[in-house]
């Protein structure tokens, strides 16, 4: 929650604001105490955004009903929390709360909420079960949406969200597809790999890129500025040689490792959980 009385960089107000844009979080799949995101939950809310971390039951088998528990939270949150500004919403979610971002944006929506800005960023997703056998992901117009992945995800199969990404029924101006590399040219090194946004495992220099475009896709659907913004950027080391770019596309293709652990587009995983796998593409091996 954002106290004080300083201005806030991002939306109009101050941080004590009656009323301030919120970010709704959803986990990975395990992962459920906030302190695991620590420094993510920081970051926003050190902007003037109130943050909400549903939890939801990772023991549940009956995977869509965690989506269920998740948006619940959210709308309890809302309801409990009269600073939550429901006009201005967004949504991001790591790994199985990446695969909810859809399905999250769609209930918002339905119940009005996002009316002044709608976003949402889907970060190393697994699956998206809500979605059933495929086809188009209806987005409502006005959302904007960052599908991110890395190309040292190892848990991860980076077609489930390009699948996601080419599936959501948003023209090219509200969608971008990111993928962040590894770099290990400076101290600490950059590791795009699927645990690196985890607090857990130490803070990485990739958390850098995650918060600059977090701040890109809010400021974007607050108030239109810096939706021109160069979404490959990933800043330079301290001796001036850049950073690895990211790659933004909007026909992107497999980058990750393939094959990997947990949800895969192939494999006796994928035909057990993810009700998606006919829209899974080739893989770049």
């Amino acid at each position: 929650m954002p106290t004080g009385t300083g201005e806030t960089p991002l939306a109009s107000g101050r941080c004590d604001s009656s009323k301030r844009p919120t970010i709704f979080f959803s986990h990975g799949y395990g992962f459920g105490d906030p302190n695991a995101y620590h420094s993510l939950i920081e970051h926003w809310v050190s902007l003037g955004n109130i943050v909400v971390a549903s939890d939801y039951n990772s023991a549940v088998l009956d995977l869509p009903v965690t989506f269920v528990q998740a948006d619940q939270g959210n709308v309890a949150a809302a309801a409990y929390e009269a600073r939550i500004d429901t006009a201005r919403v967004g949504f991001y979610g790591h790994s199985f709360g990446g695969g909810m971002t859809p399905y999250l944006l769609q209930q918002a929506a339905a119940r009005g909420w996002g009316t002044d800005a709608l976003f949402g960023t889907s970060l190393d997703q697994a699956y998206t079960q809500w979605e059933g056998a495929g086809g188009p992901i209806e987005m409502p117009s006005t959302a904007r949406v960052f599908v991110i992945n890395s190309d040292d995800d190892r848990f991860a199969d980076a077609r489930n969200g390009i699948d996601v990404f080419d599936s959501l029924t948003l023209p090219a101006d509200r969608k971008a597809y990111i993928m962040l590399h590894s770099d290990d040219h400076g101290v600490p090194a950059v590791d795009a790999s699927h645990l690196a946004p985890i607090d857990l495992f130490g803070v990485g220099a990739v958390s850098y890129t995650l918060w600059r475009l977090s701040d890109i896709l809010e400021t974007c659907s607050l108030d239109t500025r810096r939706c021109d913004h160069d979404l490959s950027f990933a800043g330079t080391w301290s001796d001036g040689v850049p950073i690895k770019a990211s790659d933004v596309s909007e026909s992107p293709v497999d980058a990750g490792p393939t094959p990997v652990i947990l949800a895969e587009c192939t494999g006796p995983i994928a035909q057990l959980w993810n009700p998606r796998i006919a829209q899974c593409g080739p893989t770049h091996s």
